[in-house]
């Protein structure tokens, strides 16, 4: 299954407010804006139009489970196929003029409706954002590429730029977890620059421990796969999760961050938490390496649609 990364520069018309967690405020327009763009028949319910099996929407907010997953329960959600990343530095006014940039992560199929996201974002600039409404521009959209070189898929001067990138890989996992050299223990840290929400036991809080992060990436990994790319990868989850007991907690120095959100389509605030900060781990988790940088694209846990559970890896030399 491939990814997209992106980056959108945004330059600002008029002040911009921006809170402290501004995925939720960039999500929530955003999602109102594609709708607008995407939609040729709004006021109808998606359960009852004749466009939905070929509806751009529905593939983006209300992706059909795949028949007979085993996955999810009936009635359970599917995973979206994208990810914001909302601007860098926490609560700040962008000036007009000022820029700033979000990331756009995008998954799968996903990757040929870049179009629809560009344009769901040039009609979120004229809609406005935030408390104040205020509009911008989407400047330019580079696409972050293995080598760490930007390449330019849009620009806002530039028409006939080509708005379609080629994806890249995610890291492979194998069927199961190859045998560790003999006492090799190294150290891992993992950052969690934004709330990390996961349940455990029907509820939020759990304590990040190696095999919780595992079970929670393959999880999030094998439901991308199974209703964005090819289907269910054949891993063996019991023999991974029993290769990561091996690895233990060192350091744990996160804290537990409660912060609200407003939910435009269900009209009520929600109260979230998550931990942020970083976890450092000992342990042979050399195996793992594919798992955790896929996790480091793709995000983990709840709210990963507007920026939660962002992970960033540190390894030891």
């Amino acid at each position: 299954m491939d990814t997209a990364a992106l980056r959108l520069t945004l330059r600002a018309n008029d002040p911009i407010e921006v809170p402290a967690f501004a995925g939720a405020m960039v999500r929530g327009g955003f999602g109102v804006a594609f709708k607008h763009v995407s939609c040729p028949l709004r006021r109808q319910p998606c359960e009852t139009c004749l466009l939905a099996p070929s509806c751009v929407y529905q593939h983006i907010f209300e992706t059909p489970v795949p028949e007979g997953c085993p996955l999810l329960p009936v009635g359970g959600k599917a995973p979206h196929p994208y990810v914001i990343e909302p601007p860098d530095g926490g609560r700040q006014v962008v000036a007009p003029g000022e820029t700033c940039q979000v990331g756009l992560i995008l998954i799968g199929r996903a990757i040929g409706q870049l179009p629809y996201f560009l344009y769901a974002f040039r009609r979120l600039g004229e809609m406005g954002l935030g408390r104040g409404r205020g509009r911008f521009v989407v400047e330019a959209a580079d696409l972050t590429a293995p080598d760490g070189i930007p390449r330019p898929v849009y620009r806002d001067d530039d028409v006939n730029l080509a708005t379609e990138p080629h994806g890249t890989a995610l890291p492979t996992l194998p069927e199961s977890p190859p045998a560790p050299p003999s006492a090799a223990s190294e150290t891992l840290t993992v950052h969690l620059p934004t709330p990390l929400r996961l349940k455990e036991g029907g509820r939020y809080g759990q304590r990040l421990t190696f095999p919780v992060l595992v079970k929670h990436l393959l999880r999030r990994l094998a439901l991308l796969h199974a209703c964005h790319g090819e289907g269910i990868p054949p891993w063996d989850h019991r023999a991974w999760l029993g290769a990561a007991e091996a690895i233990a907690v060192v350091e744990d120095a996160t804290v537990w961050c409660d912060w609200e959100r407003y939910s435009t389509r269900q009209r009520v605030s929600m109260r979230l938490g998550g931990w942020t900060g970083q976890v450092t781990f000992a342990g042979p988790w050399r195996p793992f390496a594919p798992l955790l940088h896929a996790g480091e694209i793709v995000h983990l846990g709840q709210g990963t649609t507007f920026g939660l559970g962002r992970i960033v890896i540190e390894t030891s030399v």
